[in-house]
């Protein structure tokens, strides 16, 4: 099966963000949550983080997969700067798809 970009939910912006899940994403596929801002968020669970960078701006990568009922993902992060959105890849497994990700991301 080759990977696919299924779809990204909504961006949100300003403190403790809830970032909608992507439409049309099945049990299985890859959900990647981007958070940027000036605070570091918590890690909610299931979610596992791989990236964090500071330097009076954050960019934050969690990841899971998703299973068959999943709802918005609520992060606690005090900046009002604060922007966030999911997306959705499918054929793609967990460590193959984060590890490209925290690879080739680039903070402005």
């Amino acid at each position: 099966m080759a990977i696919s970009f299924v779809a990204a939910g909504t961006v949100v912006t300003g403190t403790n963000p809830s970032v909608t899940v992507p439409a049309g994403y099945q049990q299985g596929d890859l959900l990647i949550t981007v958070i940027t801002g000036t605070a570091t968020p918590t890690t909610p669970t299931p979610w596992k983080q791989i990236y964090a960078q500071g330097a009076n701006q954050f960019v934050s990568i969690f990841y899971k997969t998703a299973g068959p009922s999943e709802s918005n993902a609520s992060f606690t992060v005090t900046g009002t700067t604060t922007k966030a959105v999911m997306l959705c890849y499918r054929g793609v497994s967990s460590l193959a798809g984060v590890s490209f990700v925290a690879t080739n991301i680039t903070c402005i």
